[in-house]
């Protein structure tokens, strides 16, 4: 069982404007429209497999922290990892919290 949260953050078409479709506002962006911030978060508890490392069925712990800085990423220089990557900070944790 786990929680997650996705946050956007944008720039529409005027204040009051109706909100987007989101696949719209990441895809084919109105006039005035621009998706700036993308995030992800979640926490998730359950059992792991042997494809992670640990015996299957071990109890185990998920985290995952995603940020993107999508407004940021087209106007970055080349060179940086911002530019190459939207998402350049990504926390991500899968751990054993007990034994089976």
């Amino acid at each position: 069982m786990g929680s997650s949260l996705l946050q956007l953050k944008f720039k529409n078409t005027a204040p009051g404007a109706p909100l987007p479709d989101l696949i719209q506002l990441i895809f084919c962006p109105n006039t005035g429209q621009e998706l700036t911030t993308l995030s992800f978060r979640a926490q998730a508890t359950g059992t792991l497999r042997a494809a992670s490392g640990v015996p299957d069925g071990t109890s185990g712990r998920l985290e995952v922290a995603q940020t993107g800085l999508l407004g940021v990423a087209s106007v970055a220089n080349s060179n940086s990892r911002v530019a190459f990557d939207a998402f350049p900070a990504e926390h991500i944790v899968v751990q054993a919290t007990s034994g089976r």
